[in-house]
């Protein structure tokens, strides 16, 4: 068992990571260069949807669907192990086609026996406006699916970083600069010219990862990926739900908020926000609700998910028998993911293997 562990990055699969390896009992510092969640895992949506049983053969099922009920779990204690209350709740979730291969593609899904999702009945038009009070301006209907989750991101980061504190994890600020090997095997980071030994370490920088490449002479291919969403507060409360439109989607928090989104921006380490990218989400809003139409303009936001080459996280250790690990790449659906790559990460580091998760799809190795 390695005894103390770094963590480079202080975003949510960071944090994830830190807290499981303290509540297994090692000593953990983390290591930011900016703040808690500054990146992608504070401005996201938060949104935590099971996956769709007529995608169980997609090497990322597992992942989500564990970091789905574990998230169930964590909203059971680490409120209150943490004294931070981050939102969680139950969200109903509306799918609505906009075109006629989506309606095609829906009316596909809900006849397909297989699927435990329910009910299972195209609602027309009138019917799904009337059972949610704004989805009202849709073409062709939608279907309410099983029910899924949301939750402030940011302040779900901060409770994991909280309940790591209080079991001993030390978060530091600085840059990590450099990964120091001896034969292929870690000894120490080099954080703002300083030194830091360690038993173990573990990269979680989000796009930033990809810098470890000439430290550590492996190929971590892992990019940004700006989304851009807006927050807008209608003059009504609307119905608590996740509207779900391809990749796009609307929902609803408790404390009245409309969030939309989202783009996908292949344009490097950009976090600038575009008239561009807010008209293209508000026309995607006003096409399946009124509200949007005299709803205020709050903020808009734009942050940098990672992505790797294939789609897929980059998980385990990045170089073998060497105590030097990764977790990053998770694309648009980190906050889903954390609970499940966190304590699969934490086993790993802990005892070399992990039987929560089949991480062989996710193993850096394919890149080498």
């Amino acid at each position: 068992m390695n005894t103390h562990i770094i963590i480079c990055g202080g975003g949510v699969i960071g944090c994830a990571t830190a807290y499981f390896l303290a509540v297994a009992g090692a000593k953990v510092t983390v290591v930011e260069s900016d703040g808690i969640a500054s990146g992608a895992s504070g401005a996201a949506a938060g949104i935590i949807s099971p996956p769709s049983i007529n995608t169980s053969d997609d090497p990322l099922f597992e992942i989500k669907m564990v970091g789905f009920n574990l998230h169930q779990q964590l909203a059971q204690k680490l409120p209150d192990e943490s004294g931070v209350q981050y939102d969680y709740s139950v969200t109903p979730r509306v799918i609505v086609p906009n075109t006629v291969t989506e309606l095609s593609d829906l009316k596909s899904r809900l006849s397909d026996t297989q699927l435990n999702e329910s009910p299972t009945e195209l609602l027309d038009a009138n019917l799904l406006a009337k059972q949610t009070g704004w989805i009202d301006k849709t073409k062709y209907g939608g279907a309410f699916l099983e029910a899924g989750a949301q939750v402030d991101p940011y302040k779900f980061t901060l409770a994991l970083v909280a309940a790591a504190e209080k079991l001993g994890v030390k978060f530091i600020t600085g840059k990590v600069t450099g990964v120091n090997l001896k034969e292929q095997t870690f000894e120490s980071v080099t954080v703002d010219h300083k030194i830091i030994a360690a038993d173990a370490c573990m990269l979680s920088m989000g796009p930033w990862a990809k810098d470890a490449s000439a430290w550590t002479n492996r190929a971590i291919p892992v990019r940004p990926l700006k989304g851009q969403i807006i927050k807008t507060q209608p003059q009504k409360q609307l119905t608590h739900l996740t509207l779900i439109n391809g990749s796009n989607y609307a929902i609803t928090r408790e404390n009245g908020l409309l969030i939309l989104g989202t783009t996908e921006e292949d344009v490097g380490f950009d976090t600038s926000i575009t008239d561009a990218a807010r008209d293209e989400i508000i026309a995607f809003g006003l096409t399946f609700s009124s509200a949007l139409e005299t709803a205020e303009l709050i903020e808009q936001t734009a942050c940098l998910r990672p992505l790797s080459d294939d789609g897929r996280p980059i998980m385990g250790e990045l170089i073998p028998n060497s105590n030097l690990f990764i977790s990053t790449g998770h694309g648009r659906q980190g906050i889903l993911m954390s609970p499940a790559a966190g304590r699969a990460m934490s086993d790993l580091i802990n005892t070399g293997e992990t039987s929560l998760l089949d991480l062989s799809p996710f193993d850096p190795e394919r890149f080498n």
